[in-house]
């Protein structure tokens, strides 16, 4: 299981909504703001990658691609930007 595979993006989503609420907690609502972004990205990352993950490698890389098809080129995938999760 990579990186772009769904579980560990949802897994990593659920992660940064734990540190958002203990921002929030601790009253930090700059850090909150930022985790719920982050949150939010990797969630949308972590449902198209439940369709497939060549759906979140960024298309413009090569290697990339090849690591959502299965093929370890790179240690160190490229990913879509959020703007384009979203």
């Amino acid at each position: 299981m990579s990186a772009i595979d769904f579980e560990p993006l949802w897994e990593k989503s659920r992660a940064m909504v734990r540190l958002a609420l203990t921002a929030r907690n601790d009253g930090d609502f700059g850090s909150f703001c930022l985790w719920c972004a982050v949150s939010l990205e990797l969630l949308g990352k972590a449902v198209l990658a439940s369709i497939h993950p060549a759906l979140v490698v960024d298309p413009e890389d090569e290697d990339s691609l090849f690591v959502a098809c299965g093929r370890s080129l790179t240690a160190d995938p490229r990913t879509i930007i959020a703007k384009t999760v979203f």
